[in-house]
């Protein structure tokens, strides 16, 4: 059993070189924690306002699938569905459309 934390948070794109570095801005605009098992779940009642938004995603103690999709609940995460999370490791995920949820599992 593993926990996956997401932050959902703006975008700002920085700029010193006079090329774009988009980053997360510090204070996410929610976020939530889900105790991960072998079966597919929503991450809390997230959800994305659309584009211009990233989901930060943190497994601990467990690889975790994540998948994100319009109807997270009728839409597993898992093997060839989303991305592969490794234990110890921060991802960050692009929202591409409005009302996207996230769903989550461990890696069995």
């Amino acid at each position: 059993m593993g926990t996956l934390h997401v932050a959902l948070c703006e975008v700002e794109n920085r700029a010193t070189t006079g090329a774009t570095l988009p980053v997360a801005k510090a204070v996410p605009t929610a976020a939530a924690t889900l105790d991960t098992t072998t079966t597919s779940a929503r991450v809390g009642a997230l959800e994305a306002a659309g584009p211009g938004l990233v989901w930060v995603c943190t497994a601990v103690g467990a690889d975790i699938y994540v998948r994100a999709s319009a109807a997270a609940a009728s839409t597993a995460a898992g093997p060839n569905q989303g991305h592969l999370i490794p234990a110890g490791a921060t991802v960050a995920l692009g929202v591409t459309a409005a009302g996207q949820q996230l769903a989550a599992r461990d890696r069995a």
